[in-house]
């Protein structure tokens, strides 16, 4: 949460959509806390970053288990930062 602006936006991008599913780190420490309370064997790697003025981008890396087996899911991660904190990212598709 140290690395996150007090009014930290996650918005998903969907359809051509765009809608903001968190906007404050209390929310999203709220999301995220339940998150892995129910998935606690996620993990996520990052991959090289690429920097562009605001914005950071990587390639992400999660693996997880669940009752149908092990998964691995590569993702784009888009970090736009102000005052060298996470000020918004996206999310393509709906979040499950």
């Amino acid at each position: 949460r140290a690395y996150w602006a007090e009014d930290i936006e996650w918005v998903a991008l969907d359809d051509g959509e765009m809608t903001t599913l968190v906007s404050s780190a209390s929310a999203l420490d709220a999301f995220m806390t339940q998150y892995f309370a129910e998935h606690s064997d996620v993990r996520s790697e990052a991959g090289q970053q690429v920097r562009s003025g605001s914005f950071v981008a990587f390639v992400e890396t999660a693996t997880w288990t669940n009752q149908s087996g092990s998964h691995t899911q590569e993702a784009l991660a888009i970090y736009q930062l102000a005052e060298g904190r996470i000020a918004r990212f996206p999310y393509l598709g709906e979040p499950e």
